[in-house]
C-alpha cells in the first residue's frame, strides 16, 4: 500500500533522506537531479556538500530532488524507471 506526499508541500528532512539513500544504497547527493533547474542555479558543489547541506537546498527547493520517490518501508524507486515500476506494481 502506498501513501501519496506532496514532496513540494512536505519535503523530506535530513534523516529521512539519509534513509532514503541508505534504502536505495546510493550516496545522498545521488538523489538530486543534474538536470533540474535548480540544480544548474546552485553555486556550491553538491557532491562535496554535506548531508546538512543537502538537506537545506532540499528543504528550500524540493524540486531538485530525483522524482518520484515510490516506497513501501522497504524497498524504494528513486526516479522514473518505466520497467522497476511494472515489475513492482506487478508483483
Amino acid at each position: 500500500m502506498y501513501t501519496y506526499r506532496d514532496l513540494m508541500k512536505d519535503p523530506p528532512g535530513l534523516k529521512e533522506l539519509e534513509s532514503m539513500a541508505e534504502m536505495a544504497g546510493m550516496a545522498l547527493y545521488q538523489m538530486i537531479n543534474p538536470k533540474s533547474k535548480d540544480y544548474k542555479n546552485l553555486t556550491a558543489d553538491i557532491t562535496t556538500a554535506s548531508g546538512e547541506e543537502i538537506a537545506e537546498v532540499v528543504k528550500g527547493s524540493p524540486r531538485i530532488l530525483k522524482r518520484p520517490i515510490l516506497t513501501d518501508g522497504q524497498e524504494i524507486i528513486i526516479g522514473f524507471k518505466d520497467q522497476t515500476y511494472q515489475s513492482l506494481l506487478e508483483g
